[in-house]
């Protein structure tokens, strides 16, 4: 079990649960019902089985450079990954249908089902790609958590119908969850190169995207002090998760774990800017838990 586990880099998953419950509250639904955290506990199941498909991937890689980890260490074998992966693909799916079974839209199961698959097609895509062109490879990983958010603005239309839904902050957020991603996995490409040039400038495209994201988002939706506030708050989150001491090549993966391992607070962030402060809470729960879970499965790194 614990191999499963690790297999899925479970500690990771609140991050994507996140994900979906922020896009709920962008597209201005809420997060107060068991249904949203059924379409956001899909992720559990989706970005899970995204990553072990990587670790499939590169199990010969990771002969070398990771040997501990379930597949190289003998923990799971090849096929038994690939059956784990497989389940947690058709288990989210069907999360993601159950979750929208009361909607108003007609067809909304088939829309939720199809978003979900989106986000499958899309990790699926980086896993082929990821290792011989990086660049298109972080630009797909950055489009699979966008896509995640997406799944809850689809969420909050099918039970809106649309209404009070607004425009400029859903692609603000869904467009930031992209760059992030794109900046952090560019970042992890690091790993191993010596003195890499181009590190500060990877470094500020993840310090300088988020701050501005939730100004932008705040000031259409609250008042310009709160939008202020959060953007100070943003950045202090940036620069805690990008700080320069660590941007040395054996500890560019600490960075990445870092940034990956509070994400659910940048989500929270974003439902600041967009929802209320209770609702914020309920998303910043999912950071303890996160740690919790990296404990108790002795993850290491991102």
């Amino acid at each position: 079990m614990r191999a499963a586990l690790r297999l899925f880099r479970v500690a990771n998953t609140p991050s994507a649960v996140a994900d979906v419950l922020s896009g709920i509250v962008v597209a201005g639904g809420t997060i107060a019902s068991v249904d949203a955290w059924l379409a956001a506990s899909a992720s559990l199941f989706l970005y899970g089985a995204g990553v072990a498909r990587n670790d499939i991937a590169d199990r010969v890689k990771d002969a070398s450079v990771h040997p501990d980890r379930p597949l190289p260490s003998g923990a799971l074998s090849e096929r038994q990954a690939r059956l784990l992966v497989l389940a947690a693909e058709v288990v989210g799916i069907v999360l993601a249908v159950v979750s929208v079974r009361s909607t108003c839209v007609h067809g909304g199961p088939w829309i939720a089902a199809a978003g979900a698959l989106l986000v499958v097609l899309l990790a699926a895509s980086y896993n082929a790609v990821h290792d011989r062109r990086p660049l298109l490879g972080a630009a797909l990983m950055g489009a699979t958590r966008a896509a995640n958010l997406l799944r809850g603005v689809v969420f909050a239309f099918l039970f809106s119908a649309g209404k009070g839904m607004e425009s400029v902050p859903i692609a603000v957020a869904s467009s930031a969850h992209a760059v992030l991603i794109f900046a952090v996995t560019r970042i992890s490409q690091l790993e191993g190169v010596r003195d890499p040039v181009d590190l500060p400038r990877r470094r500020r495209l993840f310090v300088t995207t988020a701050p501005i994201a939730l100004f932008i988002v705040a000031a259409t939706l609250k008042d310009p002090s709160t939008a202020v506030v959060l953007t100070a708050t943003g950045l202090a989150w940036c620069g805690w998760a990008m700080r320069p001491a660590t941007f040395t090549p054996p500890l560019a993966g600490a960075c990445v774990g870092r940034a990956i391992g509070s994400w659910a607070l940048w989500n929270a962030l974003l439902v600041s800017a967009a929802g209320t402060f209770s609702q914020a809470a309920g998303v910043t729960a999912l950071f303890p838990a996160a740690k919790l879970l990296r404990r108790l499965t002795a993850q290491r790194g991102a």
